[in-house]
């Protein structure tokens, strides 16, 4: 796992998990845990919101880009009557 080793550093007797590699660390070791999602988050001295965030985030990349919400569609607006999509209206700038 990715920690600062430093306890003194952080405040604590529990180094903190740093960057992607760390967490997946802990989301592995979570899998093996048999207590509740509270008490692993307090035994290794992490947030149980960044745990969730965590979770969500590998659950999200696990899905695939497409399945995300809030991502981009292309479309393409129908030409009006004797329009061309690629025509600008009168007046337009430039």
């Amino acid at each position: 796992m990715t920690t600062v080793a430093s306890s003194a550093a952080v405040g604590g007797s529990v180094p903190q998990v740093r960057g992607e590699a760390g967490w997946r660390a802990l989301m592995a070791d979570f899998e093996r845990w048999d207590g509740s999602r509270a008490s692993f988050c307090k035994a290794r001295g992490v947030s149980q919101s960044s745990f969730r965030h965590w979770r969500r985030r590998f659950s999200l990349a696990a899905r695939g880009a497409a399945s995300r919400p809030g991502g981009f569609v292309e479309i393409a607006a129908p030409a009006g009557p004797g329009r061309s999509p690629d025509r600008r209206p009168r007046g337009s700038w430039p």
